[in-house]
């Protein structure tokens, strides 16, 4: 959470604060999300009814471009807009059972989108930071910490109040599970490998999909 390093300290509310208040959005969290500046009092309901059909769905999805957005709550906007656009997208999937409930962080994130789409997007950002972020990240460090492993907490809590620990850090730090797995993917011949980090489907790809979701 670069925000954190950004105001050296805070809490989870103060920093949504900061990303609500953002009056410069990145030309693709505009697109996606539809609003030239946050807005404190949309529900989600609202913002996933309006959002583009085809989000992200009409070219090939780059993760730079949301690591690359600009700092101040852009990153987490972005993110924000994948995550909704991924609920609305296996909807039918997940009703039926074919995208099967593994109960973890992407079946958390789903269920803290419905449990508060008659809230606020700024409601949604804090249980989000908290429970996809906050959490996971001190919960990780430290039982790796606890097995004689580097300390890498980019953060630690004081009552409500998260400190940096000056330890730096950018979207994209390290490899994420999901390149890995796009990797393998490319390896198996479901995906084309395209270059600058971009990927496509190949027709096998398309018929794994399809048939997944028949």
């Amino acid at each position: 959470m670069g925000s954190i390093g950004d105001l050296v300290s805070g809490t989870v509310d103060a920093i949504v604060a900061r990303w609500m208040s953002n009056g410069d959005l990145s030309p693709g969290v505009r697109d996606v999300l539809g609003f030239v500046k946050p807005d404190h009092k949309v529900a989600v309901s609202e913002m996933l009814s309006r959002m583009p059909a085809d989000a992200f769905l009409t070219s090939s999805l780059r993760d730079t471009d949301g690591r690359n957005s600009a700092t101040g709550g852009n990153q987490a906007l972005y993110g924000l807009a994948l995550m909704l656009s991924s609920y609305r997208c296996t909807e039918q999937l997940r009703r039926v059972g074919t995208l099967e409930d593994r109960g973890h962080y992407m079946e958390l994130g789903f269920e803290l989108v419905e449990k508060n789409k008659s809230s606020s997007l700024a409601r949604l950002l804090r249980e989000l930071a908290l429970h996809l972020a906050v959490e996971p990240h001190l919960g990780t460090t430290l039982r790796k910490m606890g097995q004689g492993q580097k300390c890498s907490l980019r953060f630690f809590p004081e009552g409500d109040v998260l400190h940096a620990t000056g330890i730096p850090v950018t979207p994209g730090f390290s490899n994420t599970r999901l390149d890995n797995v796009i990797g393998l993917l490319a390896d198996v011949g479901l995906f084309n490998r395209l270059g600058g980090g971009r990927f496509s489907l190949t027709h096998a790809g398309a018929s794994r999909l399809l048939e997944g979701a028949a």
